[in-house]
């Protein structure tokens, strides 16, 4: 549960430059401009390697700002080193090429206020040209979202990076960015109304975006139908990403054939226009094998656990999109009551999952996990069986637990062989722990002590929202 906001919050502006000296100045004075008190206002400017003047432009401002130049990263990685930049108490992020509209920074706090709840606020955008004037009054085309968005990202992002705003305390959660992710904002979405309700500033608009040669993107299907596609195809990976990182209680199996559907769409755009299927989703004998047993536990959920059965399947599918067989599955399960399945009992803030027989092969990740979380942290790991019933787990389990840990055993919950269990865990804990066989896009997975051990301190300080 978010604290409400302090009395005399901080705000940090991030923006993110490059190459964009002709309207760099506009967005500093933008910000500049808010009627909020300097003394509470952080500003941090990225410049992501720019080779024009950009920098001659910012150094007037050097000392109304943090200036910090790096060579090119892309954007994704220099929005990441930004967020990591601020602490303010609401985070706001800003393009070199765009602005704030005048009163951004009141109207957010304001909303932060009176829905102390919320975690992220998202708005409108006016949309102006090269030199300020408006071409568009608004984007905005239907009732916005809010709330739990996470059915809604599946289809598409919604929420663009200027307009929205996040609560300081949430920032974890907004690091570890996965390298499948398509575009930041969509991952800050969907990451984030994992945590928190997601929140809407009504109109007027709270951004100012600029349309110009470089990022001309309204429009660019019919201006350009071979790059539109080529974003398309960019697209994909993060798909599929968030098709294995949906969780019951988010979403429910309907919205998740319809996300199948919109992606299926798309890829036939793809393949009508010739590109070679086969090399875009680059599906390898692993994820086919995977997805191969997530259909067949799909299939057996189908009656007892239906909304579990629909998760298996949008595994299956993140592992093959093409997977006839486990389109069918969610099909089947998607017009059932969706009611999502209790989560475990007596689980710890976050929760990491192993398959029994992987950990008995494999000691080591035993032996990795114990050097990392002990009994006193906050997490639970909840091993499940594939095969072996409660005497074998208990026999080849519980010596190697005792042997590893000792006294200082980690907080463990161990369960003989069930489908519904396994699939739960699959699709209701935070990460997992080797895992090995089953490479599903989405399922954040750790052999590596220190990487699980920071994924753990993130996750704790934003946890997920259990159903």
């Amino acid at each position: 549960m978010l604290q409400p906001l302090p009395e005399n919050p901080t705000v940090s502006v991030y923006a993110l430059t490059y190459n964009h000296e002709h309207f760099v100045a506009d967005a500093i004075e933008s910000v500049l401009a808010q009627n909020w008190p300097q003394d509470r206002l952080q500003f941090v400017l990225l410049d992501d390697g720019s080779t024009d003047r950009t920098p001659e432009r910012v150094e007037p401002y050097a000392d109304r700002l943090t200036y910090v130049r790096q060579e090119n990263q892309g954007i994704n990685a220099a929005v990441t080193r930004l967020v990591s930049l601020v602490d303010g108490d609401v985070l706001i992020p800003l393009s070199g090429d765009d602005m704030l509209a005048a009163d951004r920074i009141e109207r957010t706090v304001r909303y932060f206020r009176e829905h102390p709840d919320v975690g992220m606020v998202y708005g409108d955008m006016e949309v102006i040209d090269e030199h300020g004037r408006q071409l568009m009054p608004s984007v905005k085309d239907e009732e916005p979202p809010t709330g739990q968005v996470a059915g809604r990202l599946l289809g598409g992002n919604f929420v663009s990076g200027g307009a929205l705003a996040v609560r300081g305390a949430l920032k974890p959660a907004m690091l570890g960015m996965p390298a499948e992710a398509a575009w930041e904002d969509w991952w800050f979405a969907w990451a984030l109304t994992n945590v928190a309700p997601i929140g809407y500033i009504d109109a007027p608009p709270v951004y100012r975006y600029r349309r110009h040669r470089s990022n001309f993107m309204f429009g660019l299907a019919r201006r350009d139908p071979k790059q539109a596609l080529d974003r398309q195809v960019v697209e994909f990976p993060f798909r599929r990403y968030l098709l294995g990182n949906a969780r019951p209680g988010t979403c429910t199996p309907r919205e998740l054939l319809e996300a199948v559907d919109q992606f299926r769409r798309l890829n036939r755009l793809v393949r009508d226009a010739g590109r070679p299927q086969e090399a875009i989703f680059a599906v390898t004998d692993a994820e086919r094998d995977a997805a191969d047993r997530l259909t067949a536990m799909a299939a057996a959920l189908t009656t007892r656990a239906p909304v579990l059965a629909g998760f298996a399947a949008a595994a299956a599918l993140a592992c093959d999109p093409l997977h006839a067989g486990a389109y069918r599955a969610l099909h089947a399960v998607a017009g059932l009551p969706s009611t999502p399945p209790r989560f475990f009992d007596d689980v710890r803030t976050v929760t990491v999952f192993a398959e029994a027989e992987e950990l008995a092969a494999d000691p080591s990740l035993l032996r990795t996990y114990a050097g990392v979380i002990g009994p006193a942290d906050d997490v639970t790991l909840v091993t499940v069986a594939r095969e072996w019933d409660g005497a074998r787990l208990g026999a080849e389990l519980g010596p190697l637990v005792e042997e590893i840990t000792g006294e200082a055993t980690p907080d463990i919950l161990a369960l003989p062989a069930d489908a519904t269990a396994w699939v739960a865990a699959l699709t209701q804990t935070d990460c997992a722990l080797g895992l090995r066989d089953w490479p599903i896009p989405g399922v954040i997975r750790f052999d590596e002590g220190e990487a699980l051990r920071e994924f753990v301190e993130r996750r704790r300080r934003a946890p997920l929202r259990r159903s």
